[in-house]
């Protein structure tokens, strides 16, 4: 099992809107809620020169810590969580996209993938498909290949022959 310490960030409601929302943290350990964590939050809207929204540090006394955050504008925000378990800091960022109303959410997605998920399953999925398998996913229309956006929803794409396209 990974024994690794990760950090889950969510929302209510889920994806964000402008305005008042809750972040909804947990800190955990081989898929086990940690209690007794310390945060930080802070949020960075991509535009130059916006201010950050920061929460201080937090003591987590539960195995998940909702904060309430106000999101002033819509726009792609990148969200970073460091979180202390004794000595040890953690730190992960999320990238989200604040809506102006909220949207209908299609995925069974809840939480966020983390920048540092995305950018391993993305390495992964390259090192998995080699250059042969996408000539042969090219010219085999019907076979089918994943890749991921820029959420972390892993996409599942397949080729189709469209008229005048046989050769």
């Amino acid at each position: 099992m990974d024994d690794q310490i990760h950090i889950q960030l969510s929302s209510k409601p889920f994806p964000l809107i402008v305005g008042v929302n809750t972040l909804v943290l947990r800190v955990v350990k081989n898929g086990e809620p940690i209690s007794g964590a310390s945060i930080e939050v802070r949020a960075n809207r991509t535009m130059q020169g916006q201010i950050p929204c920061t929460v201080v540090r937090l003591k987590i006394r539960r195995a998940c810590h909702e904060i309430p955050m106000v999101w002033p504008a819509t726009d792609r925000w990148t969200i970073d969580v460091s979180a202390w378990v004794g000595d040890e800091l953690i730190r992960d960022e999320f990238t989200a996209f604040v809506f102006a109303v909220l949207e209908e959410n299609m995925s069974p997605r809840e939480t966020y993938a983390s920048n540092t998920a995305i950018e391993a399953r993305k390495s992964r999925i390259l090192r998995n498909s080699g250059s042969s398998s996408r000539r042969t996913a090219r010219s085999d229309p019907g076979r089918s290949w994943r890749r991921c956006d820029a959420h972390g929803n892993t996409l599942i794409c397949q080729w189709t022959k469209h008229a005048g396209s046989e050769k």
